[in-house]
């Protein structure tokens, strides 16, 4: 019981931290730097429903479709795309 509520709540401090620094860019939402969204997108269902942090997939053999491992929905590719970093290094 101790182990779950632990878990529970460092994923609580950690959605609360990423709160901030979330942006919304079509279907998905991005960590930003200087407002700027960037790399991969996380589900829009289970950020909103949630606060969960859960990185889109491609569907296997469609490069045009991606998944979320967790919810199961579908986003068009086009709508959330990876985005670089423009003008920062890792």
């Amino acid at each position: 019981v101790c182990d779950a509520r632990d878990k529970e709540l460092i994923r609580l401090n950690e959605a609360l931290v990423y709160k901030g620094n979330l942006r919304r860019r079509g279907d998905g939402y991005y960590k930003s730097i200087d407002g700027r969204p960037y790399g991969q997108p996380y589900c829009s269902y289970c950020w909103e429903g949630n606060q969960k942090l859960i990185h889109l997939h491609n569907r296997i053999l469609s490069k045009d479709v991606r998944v979320c491992p967790h919810c199961k929905n579908e986003y068009q590719a086009i709508r959330t795309p990876f985005l670089e970093a423009e003008g920062y290094t890792a």
